[in-house]
This record gives structure tokens, C-alpha cells and sequence, in this order.
């Protein structure tokens, strides 16, 4: 709670920053250096010091979700990371699959994800396709959207992987990761104007 707080409170004193610049890539960057102190505050929190963050945004085309801010480790960092979110078979899908940020974008529903001891699939999602990178290190991730305030699209998705199986397992949990991209939410939507 008192990091929800701290977190609504720096985030309250910079968004005005946010929607008075008018330089796109400006508020691209501010937006980004809002995030990474907010990740900061988040992974100083203890249950989440093993954890990794990344928050995937939509293409232009909104075909696609990419990369577009990370901290952390375990992460999912590949650049070439993609979750289609377009209509049709995805390019990089052929069956049509849109992962599991990909489909948390499109309905926006909370999934927790545990991977099976290959490291390379899942135990509970038939959305999860393996990592670009290969094997990886994380036991388990939660994959919660960002809502926009302006309409009914998501506007990304956060991701928080750990290296812990069991760690999102608690309802509490849940709630705190929903509220955090809650929180970040605000600072997404300057990105969209």
C-alpha cells in the first residue's frame, strides 16, 4: 500500500509535464523515464526483487505488440519479441496464435502463467509460445493490461516474470499488479495523444 501511494503521489507531481509538452517524442521519452522510476519503485518492493518488468505497446498499424520498456531480471527482453494483435493469421503465428500479452490486450483479462520444468512451454496456457530467446529463466509471469481512458482499446500490456513458480499464485498479488498498471495507465495514454 505504501508503495501504491508513493507511486500515485510521483506519478500526480510529473503528469502534468506529460500533457502540456507538445513534442511527440518528448512525451514518448518522459513517458518513459515516468515508467522507469516507477519500476524502480516497483522492484524495490521485496516480494518482487527477482522479478522482471516489460510493458508492450502497440504498433502504429496496431498489428503487432512490441517491446517498448523493460527492467529487471528475469525478463523477456528479445527486441524481436512480437504478439500479434491484428485480425487474420498472424505473420509470426501461422496458426493465428497471439500469445498471452496478446490476447490480455485484446480482452483484457488478468492471466497468471506458470512454466513447465522444460523451460520452453507452459503449464496452464495454450497462449504461451516459446521465448525467441530460447529457454528462459523465469518460473512464472502475470500479463495484466493497460487500459486506456479514452475508449475501449487496451492501450499495452505489463508483464512481471519471476523467477519464483508460485509468487503470483495469491490473490493480493493480483490485485497489486492490476493496480500498478493501473497506475501506469495515465502515464501510457499521454503516449496516444
Amino acid at each position: 500500500a505504501a508503495t501504491l501511494i508513493e507511486l500515485d503521489e510521483w506519478i500526480l507531481l510529473n503528469i502534468g509535464t506529460l500533457y502540456t509538452t507538445e513534442d511527440r517524442n518528448q512525451v514518448v521519452g518522459f513517458s518513459q523515464n515516468l515508467c522507469r522510476r516507477a519500476f524502480q519503485k516497483i522492484l524495490s518492493v521485496r516480494r518482487f526483487r527477482n522479478c522482471g518488468l516489460a510493458i508492450y505497446l502497440p504498433d502504429l498499424e496496431r498489428q503487432t505488440l512490441r517491446p517498448w520498456l523493460n527492467a529487471g531480471s528475469p525478463n523477456e527482453g528479445d527486441p524481436s519479441l512480437t504478439f500479434f494483435v491484428g485480425n487474420g493469421l498472424g505473420p509470426f503465428n501461422p496458426s493465428g496464435g497471439r500469445g498471452v500479452a496478446g490476447q490480455t490486450y485484446l480482452d483484457g483479462e488478468t492471466r497468471v502463467v506458470h512454466i513447465n520444468d522444460d523451460r520452453r512451454s507452459a503449464r496452464d496456457s495454450v497462449l504461451y509460445f516459446p521465448s525467441p530467446m530460447g529457454t528462459v529463466s523465469y518460473r512464472s509471469f502475470i500479463s495484466v493490461a493497460i487500459t486506456r481512458g479514452r475508449d475501449d482499446a487496451n492501450g499495452g500490456v505489463l508483464c512481471i516474470y519471476s523467477t519464483s513458480y508460485r509468487i503470483f499464485n495469491s490473490q493480493a498479488v493480483v490485485v497489486l499488479v492490476e493496480a500498478i498498471a493501473q497506475r501506469l495507465s495515465s502515464v501510457i495514454e499521454a503516449c496516444y495523444r
